[in-house]
């Protein structure tokens, strides 16, 4: 995985899923400033551009349709209001670095089928933007956070087929 990718500090959607990328997810994650943001000032993702000689102006709307808690979902006049990682299906290795933590504005994460290892960084917690997070399917060990369960908006969680000892204290309020 490139260091590179943190130029991108502007980056909201960011998927680089099943691409056969080997590595270690790059520490300087935190970046991504767009990520590190709660909300958005509007649902929507508009640009407008000016052609070459000035005389017109291009405007359009993004959209994106890409998997979300397992199903395919479409998204255009709401995709503004969407700050995904997708890393899933890759070569991935090493532990998931804690500055992960920082992209407080993040509603999925998705780290899931790849070689990840390691305990979850301590302060995941502080991703309370999380609507789903999928960390299935790696080599994950240690306890399970307690901090996990500050995400109050959580509807999606995978953290099957890792080596976790157990779920310590962990208790849903």
């Amino acid at each position: 995985m490139p260091s590179e990718l943190c130029r991108l500090t502007n980056i909201q959607n960011l998927d680089v899923s099943a691409n056969n990328i080997s590595g270690t997810i790059p520490k300087c994650l935190s970046n991504f400033t767009v990520l590190a943001q709660k909300g958005n000032s509007s649902p929507t993702l508009e640009h407008s551009n000016t052609g070459d000689d000035s005389s017109y102006m291009v405007y359009y709307v993004d959209d994106a349709t890409f998997i979300w808690k397992g199903r395919m979902y479409s998204f255009k006049n709401t995709l503004g209001l969407v700050k995904r990682i997708d890393f899933s299906s890759n070569r991935l290795t090493g532990e998931i670095p804690s500055e992960i933590t920082d992209l407080v504005g993040l509603v999925s994460l998705n780290l899931s089928r790849n070689g990840l290892t390691g305990e979850l960084p301590a302060k995941i917690g502080k991703l309370q933007s999380l609507d789903a997070l999928d960390l299935s399917r790696n080599q994950i060990d240690g306890r399970i956070p307690t901090s996990l369960a500050q995400i109050y908006g959580l509807s999606v969680l995978d953290l099957s087929y890792n080596n976790f000892l157990d779920f310590g204290e962990f208790v849903a309020v």
